[in-house]
């Protein structure tokens, strides 16, 4: 029911948008979560592209979905497109909002915008891939029924958590427990255990790693997992 946009930045949109347009994307999956939400089915999006400016022009509402390494390349080319009154989410934040601000001020964007960021993502997905040829298909894994979020400034804060009710990918929260608010922008941004849980995993699994497909021959490197392959003797 909302007017969506896709954008994703060059070189990836090559890959990553390839097709989106006429194909869609098919959900599915189990989603896991306590009161059995689900949604699934093929969505066609209003606009796929690697123009920034004309996914965001006139937009309420925009969502930054990508790793963290990602952010300071996607934040230098929303800023410049950036209107007042827009309210940017960014899943998971990672302290993308205090990076985002701080360029927002280099750059001397003076919009008047709410940005918020989260703890997690609204659901868990994975794209199915096979060798190098990525397929339209995203499998959700489980679905939140509650995140944190945390706006930066905090007194942008209610505001933001107010908005997350016309978020189509928050509906499960916000038919769950609802969104919860942060302390601070850094209290979700601490809070996030992913640091605790992926590093010692990959250091301890660099050598399994590293070989995945070569001693361990056959292995596809894509089928590696560090929760489940790591070397236990160390």
């Amino acid at each position: 029911g909302r007017e969506v946009r896709l954008y994703d930045i060059m070189p990836y949109a090559k890959t990553s948008l390839k097709n989106l347009a006429q194909k869609g994307i098919l959900l599915d999956g189990v989603q896991r979560n306590r009161d059995c939400f689900e949604r699934s089915g093929r969505a066609y999006f209003d606009l796929v592209t690697s123009d920034m400016a004309a996914a965001v022009r006139g937009a309420g509402l925009i969502v930054v979905a990508c790793g963290s390494w990602g952010h300071e390349a996607i934040f230098r080319e929303l800023i410049p497109q950036l209107e007042d009154g827009m309210v940017i989410n960014i899943f998971t934040d990672n302290f993308g909002c205090l990076l985002l601000r701080k360029l927002m001020r280099e750059m001397g964007c003076t919009k008047q915008v709410i940005v918020g960021g989260w703890s997690s993502a609204p659901y868990g997905t994975r794209i199915e891939t096979i060798g190098h040829y990525q397929f339209p298909h995203v499998g959700a894994k489980y679905r939140a029924i509650t995140l944190r979020g945390a706006a930066l400034p905090m007194t942008d804060t209610e505001d933001f958590l107010k908005a997350a009710q016309y978020l189509p990918c928050l509906d499960a929260v916000v038919q769950g427990d609802g969104p919860q608010r942060g302390h601070t922008i850094l209290d979700i941004d601490f809070a996030n255990v992913n640091p605790v849980i992926h590093v010692p995993a990959t250091i301890l699994g660099v050598s399994t790693m590293e070989n995945w497909g070569v001693i361990f021959g056959g292995h596809d490197k894509t089928t590696y997992s560090m929760y489940s392959h790591r070397s236990e003797e160390r």
